[in-house]
């Protein structure tokens, strides 16, 4: 297939074949025949479709990994600052928890208590959270072209992947948390 334009333009033409084997074979049968019909023709690419498609793609590709990047990097900060915020919060808290293991409570409870007030606290954010997505895209989506209506998949996941996120960091302290003597925690005061 030879695209040329109506008007004589100053640009390049463009042969476009398929093939069934692999393209670097065709390429070269096909520039030779071109040579040998035309040898003042002038030759400037010759690639296969998917070096030109993967080229076109290559900037969405670098702004995804862009945005990706940044993700992760908030998500760890997220993480960071979690585990700070409930590491004190658990300090501060030391001695009620040396009162309830003094009155009978063993770790497995504490753990359970801590990572329930973290889970209570992962599903109020990942309500609020999705209310506000499901508003954002509502208003977005009829101006921007480019963003589907709801992607549910996406929906679904983030939430998860956040209270996952979540409670593992409310585990790491919990479990440091549980592990402290309570007559220390008791003389303490």
């Amino acid at each position: 297939m030879v695209y040329q334009p109506l008007q004589p333009v100053d640009i390049e033409s463009m042969v476009v074949a398929r093939t069934d084997g692999p393209p670097a074979g065709a390429i070269q049968s096909i520039t030779a025949l071109l040579k040998q019909a035309d040898p003042t023709v002038n030759i400037v690419r010759s690639r296969a479709l998917t070096s030109q498609v993967a080229e076109l793609r290559f900037s969405r590709r670098v702004a995804v990994a862009i945005v990706v990047a940044a993700g992760l990097t908030g998500m760890l900060l997220a993480m960071v600052g979690l585990y700070g915020v409930i590491s004190h919060s658990l300090s501060q808290r030391q001695r009620e928890l040396g009162i309830r293991v003094a009155l009978g409570a063993n770790r497995h409870d504490l753990m359970r208590l801590v990572l329930r007030e973290g889970a209570i606290v992962s599903v109020a954010g990942s309500v609020i959270g999705t209310a506000v997505a499901f508003v954002v895209v509502g208003v977005v989506s009829h101006r921007v072209l480019a963003i589907p209506p709801m992607d549910w998949l996406t929906l679904v996941v983030v939430p998860v992947i956040l209270a996952a996120v979540v409670l593992l960091t409310c585990y790491v302290p919990a479990r440091r948390a549980t592990g402290a003597d309570p007559i220390v925690a008791l003389r303490a005061e």
